[in-house]
């Protein structure tokens, strides 16, 4: 690496490209990637741009992405404003994606002044979609990057937002307070200050103890699965259940309280019961109470089982105790089965359904 360096101790822009391009075309991937790791280092605002053409002309596809990710991280934190400035001129997902990590990096080492820099471009900002979705990645950037140097100071800037985006992106945070462990982020989601931002952060929480602690994941959900905004958690909880034993999975939401939490853990087992063993899971189906519960069960058999065999999944659907629903999921089966087979799926809705509900099914449009 010394010997890259200028009289100034610092690598200029043509042999940074240089080596950056024997880097990324060492035919060993680990080797490549740790001489860029390297070089990456050795970073400055002058050789930064020489950096990105090298990325560009030797790399292309998921190589590519993880490079410029990579070069944004570090291009970011030490030139925030002009790293941002060259992504911005780059097309598609590339120019989003590099865009937000370099934000991130930025808002960890300097978060006002990131945060000044957001807050002009969004002033500035203008209707194009694809310019909409590129702050909406810059945004994601910036609350990442807050988040890492401070989850709480990262909350604050949350609350600024408007409550659509505070609910997406609490999850966010929340992947950021897991380094505090499990308990304290659990905790911390618990408390938040929105239910679409509680809703999310513990999804995220329920994923990850999931994975860490079957059976703590399992005995937290059980204590908030009362809680509406906990139902995303159980779910997912109950759906990670039913990949290895989707009867026990459905056993144990049965004695959760009644409420969204249960009902939603249902739709994610019956989902999932009724792809591996859709006789199983109508025998289940058969033996439950009638209840929300079940007929969520129902909603959500009905739906996977369309795929293979329309007429049972019509029947079951007929089976929703809640009228609206009833009607609701009858439609939305009906529609799909008439986009693929028009003649079966009318002489069936003919002697099955309502004229009205006919009428829903043929005036949606096609596949909708």
């Amino acid at each position: 690496m010394d010997s890259l360096r200028g009289p100034e101790g610092k690598i200029p822009p043509q042999r940074m490209r240089e080596a950056l391009q024997s880097a990324l075309q060492d035919p060993d991937p680990l080797k490549s990637m740790l001489s860029f790791a390297c070089l990456l280092k050795e970073l400055t605002p002058e050789n930064a741009p020489a950096a990105l053409l090298a990325v560009t002309g030797n790399t292309d596809g998921p190589d590519r992405m993880r490079a410029l990710a990579l070069l944004a991280q570090a291009w970011g934190e030490k030139d925030g404003r002009a790293a941002l400035g060259a992504f911005d001129l780059m097309q598609g997902r590339e120019g989003e994606s590099a865009g937000g990590a370099a934000l991130a990096a930025w808002a960890a080492a300097d978060p006002e002044a990131a945060l000044k820099w957001l807050e002009k471009r969004g002033a500035q900002s203008s209707a194009d979609a694809a310019q909409q979705s590129r702050g909406l990645a810059l945004e994601r950037g910036l609350v990442s990057g807050l988040a890492r140097r401070d989850v709480d100071f990262a909350l604050s800037h949350l609350m600024t937002l408007k409550e659509s985006r505070r609910n997406e992106l609490a999850g966010l945070l929340a992947e950021h307070k897991l380094k505090d462990g499990i308990p304290a982020a659990a905790a911390w989601a618990e408390q938040l200050p929105g239910e679409g931002m509680r809703t999310g952060a513990l999804e995220v929480v329920g994923e990850k103890f999931m994975t860490r602690d079957p059976d703590g994941a399992v005995q937290w959900a059980e204590r908030i699965a009362a809680r509406p905004e906990a139902h995303e958690a159980v779910a997912d909880v109950a759906d990670q259940m039913a990949r290895g034993n989707p009867q026990e999975a459905a056993a144990w939401v049965s004695r959760l309280p009644e409420g969204p939490g249960r009902n939603h853990a249902f739709e994610d087992v019956f989902e999932r019961w009724t792809r591996a063993d859709p006789l199983a899971a109508s025998r289940s189906l058969d033996a439950m109470e009638r209840g929300t519960g079940r007929d969520a069960a129902i909603l959500a058999f009905s739906r996977t089982l369309a795929r293979e065999n329309p007429t049972d999944a019509l029947a079951w659907a007929g089976t929703v105790a809640d009228p609206r629903q009833r009607d609701d999921v009858q439609v939305e089966i009906a529609r799909r089965w008439q986009a693929a087979a028009p003649v079966d799926a009318q002489a069936w809705m003919a002697a099955n359904l309502t004229p009205d509900l006919q009428t829903r099914v043929l005036s949606a449009p096609a596949g909708r």
